[in-house]
């Protein structure tokens, strides 16, 4: 099961499973999906997996291949997955990331479970 939330320019994702074996992020998110969110070819610039107490943590970051033609910017899409022993622990830490963003307007929460 997954819990996803998404600011600006970030995508969150909170995963739980059965305690034993913990998946990569990019088996969650990968290039096709960042060049489709970024709207052209992209590249991964960025990424660690790291283990804390009862997490996985995966944080990758994937960066446009040219700057946009309007504002000569270039994009990047920032990911972070956190994968817990339990479904309990990682509802908790949702929890607490929503109420600490709960009046950034852009707020989106969105479910899914597999």
């Amino acid at each position: 099961m997954k819990r996803v939330l998404t600011l600006p320019g970030i995508l969150l994702a909170f995963l739980w499973g059965d305690g034993q074996s913990a998946r990569s992020g990019s088996s969650f998110f990968n290039l096709p999906d960042a060049e489709k969110i970024l709207g052209q070819t992209a590249a991964l610039t960025d990424s660690f997996t790291e283990n804390r107490n009862d997490a996985v943590i995966y944080m990758c970051t994937y960066t446009a291949s040219s700057p946009e033609a309007g504002t000569g910017k270039l994009g990047h899409l920032y990911c972070m997955f956190e994968q817990y022993a339990t479904a309990e622990t990682a509802k908790n830490v949702y929890h607490k990331l929503l109420l600490a963003n709960q009046n950034m307007p852009d707020l989106k929460k969105a479910f899914r479970y597999r």
